[in-house]
């Protein structure tokens, strides 16, 4: 008898081992499902009642809750235990599994403003937690009651807002937190996501980064309440879903805290797992969340009107307390002890105080870059404009002299200006990243030179400061070598702006332009090719180091022909100085930029970077050092129709060349050591 009991145990155990999973899967798809669409099935579903021959609960239903019934998310919500003790949240729980961390008792006399971090996409870890018991939060913490709150939007919406109430969500009001821990006696919690919707957005595997530095009102409401503030970090929380890339500064960004301003919710482009683990849904990844309360940070009694010394003050222990919180405990759940929390605010603004060259040189680089943004542009509306005034003559006179008397002049080495490359400006431009010019070899003035500068990066900073000025002091550097920067033929064709790029020695990039500086101009010429083009750009990434070298044999052909030895050029750091929306090869944006790349021939990247004052988004680059090393020169014998071997053999010469001092340089420049140089 007894085995046979032994035996149907046995069977009972194991089908509820089987059960568990399936109903774990059940229970967060039901959560995940409600979390995205409730919204909107609450609707449907009222409009659904209000068809049939029951719409008269319905219409009771909603005179109630929109005419009576409003109030109660701010007056500490309707919650019920039965609820929150649903065996559906266990397996909700056990899905990750979630896990509640206490490191301080909390004393029940007392009432608490818990700051969750991180957001996450649908704070599954602050919903297990504190909206449900199934981490046991009443007995990890007795005599405390704990109210998660949201925004008040999600109490707008019929069936939904009742549902979450029942979990003991209120909303995110002042008049909400305050009836919380101020008119329900002692013993209450209320829970702020702190981040709020706009963190989520940066919510991704493997990111710390926190939405918080500018946000106080949490900190203002402790000390008009007296609550204690509590740090809670859940560790694993941002796991749970990947999303599309979308970097602070990004047009897609920008898109999103729109919309986000609009719609008062974040719209992260989120994706997890389907049903089948490998196939993409919408459903988390199993992955652990443990979720640790920190240390209360005391307030000693109410202020009616803080001060703003006064919320800065305990805004900053607050801040303290939960980067101490996160590098106590990270070890423990697989981070690296050199992972660090990022605390931003939404837009991180230039300090006002700060030293007038760095003014200086933010100014200069403003100059170059939004020159070369909106300089073809202004030229020409400054020509049409001529043309509305008594100075018509003028424009008429300089457009028959640039393009009838002198539109070879870029073909015909360019007209260069010493005094504009001198200019102080180019060497504030210089200091703002900064940039290097670093020689390993001599080079000959009784000999010409052809430049390979790699990588093009998104606006080839480094090649115009060491080539096109002499903010790096290339004719001192390198005696008797005169440098000709050479970039795209369209940008000699507007106005006025052709003749300002001249002025720094540039000239088009054609066979025409590249034969007459190499052979009609004397010894001691060089020009430098950004040979990876515009296409490289697309892979200007920071960190990468990919280039686009195998096809491109034009210059390899033009050293043979010309006789002219050629230098190999590394940039250190040129990827580096702009973001750019991720755009994988193979990917669709990839192909529409090579579509469009190949109709206008320029790169249409997009790329960013930081303002003028604030450093979050804008079109100037970031500073970080640029170090150009310039090669040693491969000597090469003049052949008037060289054969596709010579070529093939000089190109991989020189691929070799690029790569050895790729290698020997990269570990001075913080490149680890493992990495390489892709050549496509």
């Amino acid at each position: 008898m007894s085995s046979k009991y032994r035996k149907n145990t046995s069977v009972s155990l194991s089908m509820s081992n089987l059960l568990e999973e399936p109903l774990q899967f059940a229970a967060v798809l039901i959560m995940t499902t409600l979390f995205i669409f409730a919204h909107t099935l609450g609707i449907l579903f009222s409009i659904y009642v209000l068809l049939t021959p029951l719409y008269g609960f319905m219409v009771i239903y909603l005179l109630w809750t929109y005419c009576f019934d409003m109030k109660t998310p701010s007056k500490g919500g309707r919650r019920y235990e039965a609820f929150r003790r649903l065996k559906t949240w266990d397996y909700f729980r056990d899905y990750f599994p979630v896990r509640l961390i206490r490191t301080k008792r909390l004393d029940p006399n007392k009432n608490y403003i818990l700051g969750y971090h991180p957001h996450g996409i649908m704070c599954a870890g602050a919903w297990a937690n504190f909206a449900t018991e199934a981490t046991g939060f009443s007995d990890l913490f007795p005599g405390i009651k704990s109210h998660l709150l949201t925004l008040k939007l999600m109490f707008k919406f019929p069936l939904w807002r009742d549902f979450v109430m029942a979990g003991g969500v209120c909303d995110v009001s002042k008049e909400s937190i305050r009836h919380i821990v101020t008119k329900q006696g002692t013993g209450n919690a209320a829970v702020i996501v702190v981040g709020g919707a706009a963190e989520s957005l940066d919510a991704r595997p493997g990111s710390y980064t926190l939405t918080l530095k500018n946000r106080k009102g949490f900190a203002k409401m402790a000390l008009q309440t007296g609550a204690y503030l509590v740090p809670v970090f859940s560790f694993g929380e941002n796991e749970l879903f990947n999303q599309v890339s979308n970097p602070r500064g990004s047009r897609l960004r920008a898109f999103q805290d729109k919309l986000m301003k609009i719609l008062s919710f974040a719209p992260p482009l989120f994706f997890g797992r389907g049903i089948l683990p490998r196939i993409i849904g919408i459903m988390p990844h199993k992955r652990p969340v443990c979720t640790v309360v920190g240390a209360p940070i005391p307030v000693k009694r109410a202020v009616t009107n803080p001060s703003a010394q006064q919320v800065n003050r305990l805004h900053k222990k607050y801040v303290q307390g939960l980067i101490n919180l996160f590098e106590e405990h990270k070890h423990r759940y697989g981070l690296a002890r050199s992972v660090k929390l990022r605390i931003m605010p939404l837009v991180e603004f230039a300090p006002l105080r700060i030293p007038l060259h760095r003014r200086l040189e933010t100014a200069a680089v403003a100059f170059y870059y939004y020159s070369f943004y909106f300089g073809a542009l202004i030229g020409t509306l400054i020509i049409l404009g001529l043309f509305f005034t008594s100075y018509y003559p003028l424009a008429i006179l300089y457009l028959s002299w640039a393009y009838l008397i002198d539109g070879r002049t870029p073909e015909h080495g360019g007209r260069r200006s010493n005094f504009i490359r001198k200019l102080r400006i180019w060497k504030y431009f210089r200091d703002y990243f900064p940039i290097t010019l670093v020689k390993t070899s001599e080079l000959e003035p009784s000999k010409n030179y052809i430049f390979g500068y790699h990588p093009h990066g998104v606006l080839c900073a480094g090649a115009f400061c060491n080539f096109a000025t002499e903010a790096t002091d290339f004719t001192d550097v390198f005696p008797g070598i005169t440098p000709h920067l050479l970039p795209l033929m369209a940008l000699f064709k507007p106005p006025l702006f052709r003749d300002y790029i001249m002025c720094s020695g540039m000239c088009n990039v054609t066979r025409e332009s590249c034969e007459y500086i190499l052979t009609k101009k004397g010894p001691g010429n060089s020009v430098v090719i950004v040979v990876g083009g515009a296409e490289e750009a697309f892979d200007a990434h920071p960190g990468t180091y990919s280039l686009i070298l195998k096809p491109r044999k034009g210059f390899i052909k033009l050293a043979l022909r010309t006789g002219a030895s050629l230098v190999p050029v590394f940039a250190f750091g040129e990827n580096d100085v702009f973001n750019q929306v991720n755009n994988p090869r193979g990917s669709w944006l990839r192909d529409i930029q090579l579509k469009i790349q190949k109709k206008v021939a320029f790169a249409p990247v997009l790329f960013h970077g930081r303002g003028i004052f604030q450093y979050t988004f804008g079109f100037l680059p970031h500073r970080k050092p640029i170090n150009v090393v310039v090669g040693e020169p491969i000597s090469v014998t003049k052949v008037d129709n060289p054969t596709p071997e010579q070529l093939d053999d000089l190109h991989a010469t020189y691929i070799e060349r690029l790569k050895k001092l790729f290698e020997d340089h990269k570990s001075k420049y913080n490149v680890p050591e493992s990495t390489e140089l892709v050549i496509y």
